[in-house]
């Protein structure tokens, strides 16, 4: 880029803003001249500026900005800034908005790592979400639409499939999930139909990409993030914030639990517009499971193996694929997630005596596995059998629960391996690139 812009001839300003004719993809830009001005350009990365007392500060991720005087550039925007003031040299109005930021507490306190600080701060996490969904209402938001397709990548997807198993149980609408990287619209969107799209970040490329598809069909769009005053919000009709704070290590903890929450609540204020949730008690019981649950047993099971078959069945099937993302992520282990019904269908074709099986099932029923779990042993496979029984919790919040051994499990298999559980290799917390 620098050798382009240096044989460009005639006005540099003219020559900064010929770029977006010049260069492809995703990109955000600051180009500095020799007299210490700045340009400011973007085309589909998200790039964010904050001018306050102390100067002006330019960030990709918005969680690292200060309070302020806030601007999300927009693609084709051209900011100049000189002697500290920021100005448009494409004619466009710089509409500066008010960015208040509480500090969050990054300190690690009594903990080594940030992944489990982050799946003991799911209690407080989930009370504050409460908190924020109780008087919004967005439950009548969602009731005025037929068709609902929900729309995430990574973890954020495994969200929208609880989302969809749980939505769909009400019949009251046509939903289906996508990956948003696979969303592709042909036709102009009718008014009955609402998008919701979930992402940690706000700022994930492949969902800025849908929702640009949506809008430019005229679609209307649900956000459901952590991050207030993203990309993705200035593309989203409503938003709902998770109040999880800031989640430092890569891999999504707290925050898949509040995306699951939002959900399970908002199914329960569907089916009984009065239905209300004792959501001290409900932490309670989660912080309880939290403490008391014991995965060291696994980890020494786990711990030279590289390859896990993980089964179940229902909803708990849909835990299993966000359990299998952790392990691959954090600890480098190949991991399958199989409906147990679907194992004679091929995949009982790799059981034998140096296998290692997960058996997830939170239902009511403590053999509903049984047979899967005969069949694999009778050929030699090794069966971690993890029976989950809660008492008096709503059968919308099991993947809470259920999801926490797992979580637990990824962070001490990872400490017992000598891997950094924070920061897996080849991975980041926010994926802005397709």
């Amino acid at each position: 880029i620098a050798n382009i812009l240096a044989s460009m001839k005639g006005n540099e300003e003219e020559n900064i803003k010929s770029l977006y004719n010049i260069l492809q993809g995703s990109f955000s830009l600051i180009i500095g001249n020799s007299v210490g001005e700045l340009y400011l350009l973007k085309q589909f990365s998200p790039l964010n500026v904050v001018c306050n007392e102390n100067g002006i500060y330019i960030s990709s991720d918005i969680s690292s900005l200060k309070s302020g005087k806030y601007y999300s550039l927009k693609d084709g925007d051209v900011l100049k800034i000189s002697n500290n003031q920021i100005f448009s040299i494409t004619d466009e109005t710089i509409e500066f908005t008010k960015l208040e930021t509480i500090a969050d507490n990054l300190s690690l306190g009594e903990f080594s790592h940030y992944m489990i600080k982050e799946i003991n701060e799911t209690p407080k996490a989930i009370f504050n979400t409460y908190n924020y969904l109780k008087d919004r209402k967005f439950e009548n938001l969602i009731n005025h639409y037929k068709n609902i397709t929900l729309l995430g990548c990574g973890t954020a997807y495994h969200s929208c499939l609880i989302g969809e198993y749980l939505l769909n149980k009400l019949n009251k609408f046509n939903i289906k999930t996508a990956l948003a990287s696979n969303l592709e619209i042909k036709n102009k969107i009718k008014s009955n139909h609402l998008h919701i799209i979930v992402s940690q970040s706000g700022e994930t490329a492949d969902c800025i990409k849908a929702a640009k598809q949506i809008k430019d069909n005229g679609g209307k769009i649900l956000l459901i993030t952590n991050q207030d005053k993203s990309s993705l919000s200035n593309f989203a009709n409503y938003t709902i914030l998770t109040q999880a704070k800031k989640e430092v290590a890569v891999a999504s903890t707290k925050t898949y639990c509040t995306q699951v929450f939002v959900f399970a609540y908002l199914y329960n204020k569907i089916l009984n517009k009065k239905y209300s949730l004792d959501i001290v008690n409900f932490t309670n019981k989660l912080n309880e499971f939290l403490t008391n649950i014991n995965v060291e047993d696994y980890v020494e099971q786990l711990n030279n193996i590289d390859k896990v078959i993980m089964i179940a069945k229902g909803v708990d099937y849909l835990t299993l694929m966000e359990a299998s993302l952790k392990i691959r992520e954090i600890n480098y282990i190949y991991t399958i997630p199989i409906i147990s019904s679907e194992l004679k269908h091929g995949t009982l074709s790799l059981i034998d005596e140096t296998s290692k099986v997960i058996a997830l099932n939170s239902s009511d029923n403590p053999n509903n596995l049984s047979l899967a779990i005969n069949e694999i042993k009778s050929r030699g496979g090794n069966v971690i059998d993890l029976s989950l029984q809660f008492i008096n919790i709503e059968e919308c919040y099991k993947p809470i629960f259920s999801i926490i051994p797992f979580q637990l499990l990824t962070y001490k298999l990872a400490i017992s391996k000598g891997l950094n559980p924070d920061m897996p290799r080849n991975l980041a917390k926010s994926v802005t690139v397709e």
